[in-house]
């Protein structure tokens, strides 16, 4: 489960701000929203994330999928002289120097740990791995540039600082060489996913959970419960020769197309749904997923994929703008998901942006797992939580309406909106005259 992630001088990013994930022990509500780690205590499952627009939630994520892609490839993926690409705060001048700086907190297991990373576009500065025990940490590896410090508990790493590039993770580099510590935070990191559903629907054909029987079942429910007319799915496969209407296909052209749509063949989807006579079912029709159905339905689907598969997992899922092309009660039903004991018995989270101020009224969510976006005096990004505001009356009480004083601005991170009334007037000043 993830513990806290903490990212600064990235984006919009300046000083450190951190995401807790840790429940706090001041409150009392909502205990199904909680699990349990040995080490920590409570850990939640779920966190929103409000802001207004270019307040840099988008950039959280992006961040998150910055980290996870330097843990899971620095060590293979890049070349010796090939720049990182990392981009620090651009409003400051005194951060153009600095390196961006990155860390996670996590749990595997009954084991916690503390890892992260500082780099410029050159070069990692910085690189640490600690052990999280309940009063005290164990320090695994030390990294300050190419001077690289291994501890007994981190033996497996011996040997494997001249291997090292300096553009590349000394953790990845372990995990390369089947170091178990290692391997065990970069199979984590595997399972963290992050998505932007503003970019739209992924392709049916890009939906691996289809060929895994159990999971289309769960999909399929799930689909059904949502009220979206559909009663069942269709799922052929189509060699990729027929497919993309080529003789031949090489090698490695087979290897990319299978690592891009999940299998060795096509995926090709019909929804069925229910046909009538004079007002009386009677049979069914096909439709083809990708053309004939609603954005919101496939969107629907991409991210119930990636749902069913995280709770079956206790993945971690990083969502932004889960409110994309989806009613407010689907959004409502897929938070709650992550709460149910039933649902998630292996501690899935589910950390989300979203416009969508029900979830605050009825979501059923903790102080603590309402998280707010907005920029500083020098256009940077503030970070904190509900629990954290403080109020002339003090902290935000448990029975606080949060979705109307949030919209009262009584929270912070929300716009603060001119006078758009004199739209024609502002125009016209800003004419120029081309006469003279």
């Amino acid at each position: 489960m993830l513990i806290e992630f903490e990212v600064g001088n990235y984006l919009s990013f300046a000083e450190p701000v951190a995401l807790s994930m840790l429940a706090a022990k001041a409150l009392k509500d909502s205990p199904d929203n909680i699990r349990q780690n040995p080490i920590v205590g409570g850990v939640l499952t779920s966190a929103a994330i409000y802001g207004a627009n270019a307040s840099g939630k988008s950039n959280f994520f992006k961040a998150v999928r910055f980290a996870r892609s330097m843990i899971l490839g620095s060590s293979k993926d890049t070349q010796a002289d090939e720049p990182i690409s990392v981009v620090p705060f651009k409003l400051a001048e005194e951060y153009g120097d600095k390196p961006s700086h990155f860390q996670f907190v996590f749990g595997v297991g009954s084991e916690v740990y503390r890892y992260g990373f500082d780099a410029d576009s050159s070069q990692i500065h910085k690189e640490w791995l600690f052990l999280v025990k309940k009063r005290s940490e164990v320090n695994l590896f030390l990294r300050e540039f190419q001077d690289i410090t291994i501890t007994k508990a981190f033996s497996e790493g011996k040997g494997l600082e001249p291997r090292t590039r300096r553009n590349a993770l000394f953790l990845s580099v372990a995990a390369q060489f089947n170091g178990e510590i290692a391997g065990r935070i970069v199979e984590w990191a595997w399972q963290l996913t992050v998505l932007s559903l503003s970019l739209g629907a992924t392709g049916t054909r890009r939906i691996p959970v289809l060929r895994d029987e159990e999971l289309k079942g769960a999909l399929l429910h799930m689909l059904k419960q949502a009220d979206l007319g559909i009663s069942g799915l269709k799922v052929e496969e189509l060699e990729f020769e027929d497919a993309f209407g080529s003789t031949e296909i090489t090698d490695l052209d087979r290897e990319k197309l299978t690592a891009a749509f999940g299998g060795p063949k096509l995926l090709t989807i019909k929804a069925m749904h229910t046909k009538y006579r004079a007002g009386q079912p009677c049979g069914h029709v096909e439709m083809d997923f990708d053309s004939e159905e609603s954005l919101g339905t496939k969107l629907f689907l991409s991210l119930g994929e990636l749902i069913l598969k995280g709770l079956r997992d206790g993945a971690t899922l990083f969502a932004d703008e889960l409110d994309t092309s989806l009613h407010p009660l689907l959004v409502l039903a897929l938070v709650r998901l992550f709460h149910s004991h039933e649902t998630n018995n292996l501690g899935a989270q589910l950390i989300f942006s979203t416009h969508d101020t029900n979830i605050l009224s009825y979501g059923g969510l903790r102080r603590d797992q309402v998280w707010f976006m907005e920029k500083k005096q020098c256009q940077d990004t503030d970070l904190y939580s509900l629990a954290e505001v403080k109020q002339s009356t003090g902290k935000v009480r448990k029975d606080a309406s949060y979705e109307k004083d949030y919209l009262r601005g009584r929270y912070g991170a929300i716009p603060y909106l001119g006078d758009l009334q004199n739209l024609w007037e502002g125009a016209a000043v800003g004419k120029t005259d081309k006469t003279k």
